[in-house]
This record gives C-alpha cells, structure tokens and sequence, in this order.
C-alpha cells in the first residue's frame, strides 16, 4: 500500500497559494532580526578568523564573507578547510591566494564547506578543482554549491613616458604569481605538462590572464581607468631584459612522476620545488609512496619487479642487463640530473627486440608513447646540431629515441649533448634560441653492429641482445606493460634508489668523470643491488663504461687493424692466441704495434684479451673488409672476409 500525493492532494488555488506567500513574508520578517544577528556574529568570527590567517584588514575578509554567500564567490583573503594530507582527516586553513600559487599541489583535495565548516560534523563535503573551465569548490553541503575561486588581479597603470615604471610593476606581479618561470635565458609558463618558452604574442597573451592593465583619465572630477591590452613596448621591453634582471623563479624541467633530489630524499609534494628548480605534475595520490628507509624484503620485492619486466629480452651478459636497469633508473631521476650517459642498445641483427626495449623505457620517462627519430638524423656534424637544436626548441624535449642507428658513432654534437647541462646554437630559420637551453632529455640510441669513437664511447652505457630465432614469439610490447603499470615501477625505482642511499656505509669506488649525480643516484644504487641483492644478474655499471672504451676504436685505427690481420691471415681462420702470439714475437715488430691496440689496457697481450677486443669488431665492415666469428665445439674462431671487387 502506498498514498499517492498527486492524486489525494490537490494543488493549491490561487487564494491559498496568494495567502502561503503572505505567511512566508511575515514569518521571514519576524525572524529577520534574529538571523541578521547570527549572521552578524559569524561574519565578525570569521573574519577575524581570516585575518589572523591572512594577515589581511578585516574589513577586506568581511567583504569575501559577504561575496562568498551572496555571489559564491571565494576571494583571494577568503580561508578554506583543506584536507593537505589526503583521506587523513586533518584540515589546514588555507587562503584562496595560497591555493592559487600551487594549484597543482592542492587540485582534487577536499575540504569543509566554506561558509559553515561544522557541517556534517566536520567532514570533507567539497573538492577543489583548479584545472579545466576555472578553479572552483564544489560544495555538497545543503544540496550543491558551486563556489569560484578568484585571484587578486593585479592592476598595471600604463602612462606615455612611464613605461620602466609599468615594466617593474608588471615584473614584480609575476614574480609573486604562479604562473611564470625563468627556462634557460627566455621566460615560459607550464601547461598542459609542457614548458611553453614565450615570445612576443604569447606572453602578451599570458599577462593578460594573469593582472589588468589600463591608463587613467578624469572623468566628472573622478579618476577612472580604462582597459588596455598590454602594451607592445613593455612587453618587447621584458623580453629584452636577462634573466637575472627578470627575477623570475628558474624551472629546468616538467616532471609527470615523483623523483628524488641530488641528496636521495623522494619529492612528494606537487607544484615547484625551488630545490630541483621541476613543476612535478601529475594527478594526486596516482604513486605508491616511498619509504624512506626500505627494508631488504621491499629492495628485493623492487628488484624483482623491475628484473621481471625484462625478462623477455635476451640479454647477452650481466652487464647487458645491467645496461637496461640502468635504463628504467635513469627515465625516474633524469630531470633533477645535469647530465646523463646516452643508453645504447644494440644487437648483431634484427628481431632482438631493441626498440621494444627503448620505446618502454621512454614510456617509463614520459608517461606516454614515445615517438622514434632516425638515428642517421645526427651523423652529419653541421645537420646533426641542427637537429638537436630543432628537437630541445619542441614542446616536449624530454625523451630522444634514435632507432636503427648505423655503422660508426662518432657525432660531435651528440657528445656536447652528453656532457653539458646547457645547449646554445646559432639562429634557425625563423626561430632565435637567445641564450641557452637547460638540457634534461634522456637520449636512446639502438643499431646493430654499432661501433663509437673513445669520446662517445665514455658517455655511453650499452646494452647488447641476441636476435631472436626465427619463427619465435616476437617480443612484448614493453611500453604497453610500462604504461599500464608506470605507478609501481617509478616506485620500484625510487625504493631501490632510497634503500641503496639508507644502506649503512655504502659507497662503491670509483666514479663516473664526466656524471658524477648520474654515478650518485643510479650507478650507485645499481652497484648495491649487484652487490648485496642480485650479484649473479648484475654487476657494477662502471665496468660496462670501462669496456665501452676499451673497445672503442677510431674508424682508421680499426680498418688498418683488420688490413693487417687479413695481410697476416688472408683467407684462414685464426684464433686469439695466435692473434696474442703475433703479436707478442719480436720478429712481427711493424704489424704487432698496429695490433697493440687489441690488447687494451693490459700490458702484455693474451688470448683472453684478444679475444674481449676482437669481439666489438666483429661483423663491422671497414674499408671492404669484415671480421667473422665463428664457434666450434665451444672454441672461438676468427676469419677476414674480403668484399668482392665490382
């Protein structure tokens, strides 16, 4: 049984709905002295209240009292509930000026209501939301309310002869706002993720945004102020001044992840962190936290994690491996380094599964696809710094992924892209760089068969894969399994990072010359996991650097290498300890110092050492000649290959 209202209760007449509306008058009447009371005595709590918040007149805190219940309009002195530490419980009173100077530190947290904080027993009714269509608060306390957040415009008087006086008022107010940085020598804003570095029309257009500007005139024996856009000279006037005139706070870099500072603590909070001089944005509570000190079972647990991402690749040696964790480390802490080796990975022939492996460490990086470039785009020396140029001036430098890179490394540019943290280059095209670009881009190399200079050849940690079989299951999408899992693996990172740098007295020797934070934060961490974890998957990463140069040979020194072995040899095949031999019988005095250099950093040459040296050669043609390898009953065989004459 139910009682349908519709049906046994008729609406009102027009008599008695004439009659309601007179009682409802008289009654608001009656009590209006009443509520204009308690209004009264809120509005004076709260605004003292704001004052001792703010530090603002209270006179100003009655009036965005006011605003806010009449036009639910929260303004800049006006004091949020917000709940900082997320599903905590605990409320910070916090002024709207200051939730609009890191909006993207307190986007998505809840709060109290705004106008009656004890609601619901002083639970989280409201939300803010300062990205999209506006910052707002959306309230669910008495039905719904949606409350605008609204910024102390800053007012700009532009009078003919005062324009330094209009440059410094206008500098002043962005080096209090949020919104303007300072990359490299040029003035930018973050948005959408990326740094936006700003011209003329573009930071007219962002000040425009951000504070009003206008020229005054008498009218009726008033001043008023009437609108202007920003004036051409003033802004041409900004972009003129250096960086040190223009004040404004640096940024080197937009992180989508957390990462850790120089000193190993894990940044956590949101928004501009002065220290590591990044805009972390990304959504709140989408990372695990990190300990800060991690037990052995959580370093294990991170390890474990990260190795089973790599467990498709077949890898030809621990420090192959190594290489790729190296990888996965160097794409979470690249934005707070200076400098960074370049990650090579490199197989004798296809269907290894190397770009699979580089586009997932981008992803890791990025938090998106990763887009590739052809590696023969830096081996001109004048066209490969254009290049580099063109890509750090693009909306999103961070990641460089040169696929199918080929025969000898050598490209000069690359190196200085390396080992420097600014870039600077001449005009291109239409575009000036005017002073330099911070450098924070992770830079892929893959190929087969790749040889390097010595000078690129110590910037570089190399992976090596073995090609697949034929007819064998192609290898996983890893930036798909990156993508999908980012969260936990850049919290895997960071607990390695955090229980290498909590382990007690633990420093492995040596050190990376040219990237000494690289060495701190990766090397290291890699070092105490081969060390402590996993001494049977991994090694210390300095040892794949040591062998890089080692096998580093200058593309003349390698052709005379493999013309005098195939004078010695011809045809035949050989082996290292003949090849040791040679070299080592005094009677072979003009041959044995071109072969020298197979014995490395070893005094007297071996099989053994001839054999390490021979191996990078391998299968790389110079000058028409090709060393070949071949294994016969677990012995290793040599032979020259001769290109036929045309």
């Amino acid at each position: 049984m139910y009682f349908d209202t519709a049906q046994h209760l008729p609406d009102l007449t027009s008599h008695e709905t004439a009659v309601l509306k007179l009682v409802k008058e008289q009654a608001r009447a009656e009590r209006s002295p009443a509520a204009d009371r308690i209004r009264q005595a809120f509005f004076e709590r709260q605004k003292k209240a704001f004052a001792k918040v703010t530090g603002a007149a209270p006179e100003a805190c009655l009036e965005a009292l006011i605003r806010a219940q009449s036009d639910l309009v929260l303004g800049y002195h006006f004091v949020i509930h917000v709940e900082t530490e997320r599903s905590s419980g605990r409320f910070t009173c916090l002024s709207v000026a200051e939730i609009l100077d890191n909006p993207l530190r307190y986007d998505g947290c809840r709060t109290l209501d705004p106008l009656e904080p004890d609601y619901h027993d002083r639970r989280p009714v409201g939300q803010l939301l300062l990205s999209g269509r506006g910052p707002r608060l959306k309230s669910f306390a008495h039905g719904e309310a949606d409350y605008r957040l609204e910024s102390e415009r800053p007012l700009i008087l532009c009078e003919k002869g005062r324009t330094r006086e209009a440059t410094v008022a206008t500098l002043a107010a962005m080096g209090r706002g949020h919104r303007f940085f300072e990359f490299g020598d040029q003035p930018c804003v973050v948005s959408s993720g990326r740094i936006v570095p700003l011209g003329r029309e573009a930071l007219g257009h962002y000040l425009e945004g951000e504070m009003d500007f206008g020229v005054e005139r008498r009218q009726d024996k008033n001043t008023v102020v009437d609108p202007i856009d920003a004036p051409s000279k003033m802004v041409n006037r900004l972009l003129e001044l250096t960086s040190q005139d223009r004040g404004l706070k640096p940024l080197d870099a937009v992180a989508s992840m957390p990462t850790v500072r120089l000193d190993g603590s894990v940044v956590t909070s949101l928004g501009y962190d002065p220290e590591t001089r990044i805009v972390f944005d990304y959504p709140p509570d989408s990372f695990p936290p990190v300990a800060d000190a991690p037990s052995e079972e959580e370093a294990r647990n991170a390890l474990a994690l990260l190795t089973g991402l790599l467990r498709h690749f077949r890898f030809i040696s621990g420090r192959d491996r190594t290489a790729a964790l190296c990888g996965l480390l160097t794409a979470v802490v690249r934005p707070v380094l200076d400098m960074a080796p370049m990650t090579v990975i490199e197989a004798t022939d296809a269907r290894s599964g190397k770009t699979s492996l580089a586009r997932g460490i981008a992803a890791l990086a990025l938090g998106v696809e990763a887009a590739v470039t052809d590696g023969g785009a830096i081996t001109d020396p004048v066209e490969g710094r254009k290049f580099i140029t063109a890509f750090l001036l693009t909306d999103d430098p961070r990641v460089l992924i040169l696929d199918n890179a080929r025969d000898t490394q050598s490209s000069q540019a690359l190196c200085v892209l390396m080992t420097s943290p600014y870039w600077s280059d001449r005009k291109l095209g239409q575009t000036l760089i005017k002073g330099r670009i911070p450098i924070k881009t992770m830079v892929l190399m893959t190929g087969t068969n790749l040889s390097f200079v010595k000078e690129l050849a110590r910037r570089t940690i190399t992976c090596r894969l073995e090609p697949r079989p034929l007819g064998a299951k192609p290898v996983t999408d890893l930036s798909r399994t990156v993508l999908a899992r980012r969260p936990e693996i850049v919290t895997a990172c960071l607990t390695l990072i955090r229980a290498a740098k909590s382990a007690p007295e633990w420093n492995a020797p040596g050190e990376l010359d040219s990237f000494p934070q690289w060495d701190r934060l990766v090397r290291q961490t890699v070092a105490w996991v081969a060390a402590h974890l996993a001494p049977t998957l991994y090694v210390d990463p300095i040892t794949i650097v040591g062998q890089a140069v080692e096998a580093a040979v200058d593309t003349g020194e390698e052709a005379e290498i493999l013309g005098v072995l195939h004078e010695i040899f011809g045809q035949k095949t050989f082996t290292s300890a003949e090849v040791a031999s040679f070299i080592e019988s005094p009677d072979n005095r003009d041959h044995g110092v071109v072969l020298r250099a197979l014995t490395g950093s070893n005094p007297r040459p071996s099989a053994k050492s001839v054999g390490r040296m021979l191996v990078p050669l391998r299968d790389r043609p110079a000058h028409g000649l090709t060393l070949r390898g071949h294994t016969s009953r677990g012995m290793m065989t040599w032979s020259i290959e001769q290109e036929p004459q045309v």
